[in-house]
């Protein structure tokens, strides 16, 4: 059995699904450490302030957002817990809407969604869900909180089973090289 990173429930209507979400994909690239060309010792990044040349210790360092001015803005803590996301434990589909009509590009990191349990309930329910939108040629439109990140998702039938995919943000570049935003999901 996978592992899962995110248990919940898949709610569409009137129905709730328990289900866990995996990663569809694995990364099978290599990732290689930087190490000293003389010694061969694993190189170590530090954090240096970069008006005073003092190395600062991670309790002591802020967020802050750069406009495009160069001014920054600093974040606090207090700030990032206003916006911060309605914690759920479900995946809330908003609405079905024909496969083809849900264009690639917005699609991001690929889950699946399998049933948790194996009550006669869940599993029929989960079932029906994968049989009616294959059947149909459907895909589902909904939203779900992982950690404390929103996303917009796209829930489709893939050898079947349910794969959930986060939605990317895209951004639109002109001519003049500036970005626009053209989707809000992330």
């Amino acid at each position: 059995m996978p592992r899962s990173l995110w248990t919940g429930s898949l709610s569409f209507g009137l129905v709730n699904v328990p289900v866990m979400l995996v990663t569809a994909v694995r990364d099978q690239g290599f990732h290689f450490r930087q190490l000293h060309k003389e010694t061969h010792l694993p190189i170590e990044v530090k954090r240096f302030c970069s008006q005073e040349g003092v190395e600062v210790p991670y309790e002591d360092i802020a967020h802050g957002f750069e406009l495009e001015s160069g001014d920054l803005v600093v974040i606090t803590d207090e700030d990032l817990a206003t916006v911060e996301p309605r914690k759920t434990r479900t995946v809330e589909i908003d609405s079905f809407v024909p496969l083809a009509d849900v264009d690639p590009v917005y699609f991001g990191h690929p889950y699946v969604l399998l049933p948790i349990g194996d009550s006669e309930g869940t599993l029929r329910a989960y079932q029906l869900l994968v049989e009616v939108m294959r059947g149909t040629d459907r895909a589902a439109l909904g939203r779900f909180v992982m950690r404390t990140k929103e996303s917009i998702s796209t829930v489709r039938v893939l050898r079947g089973s349910t794969v959930a995919r986060s939605s990317s943000v895209i951004t639109t570049r002109s001519p003049d090289s500036s970005s626009k935003p053209c989707a809000t999901s992330s």
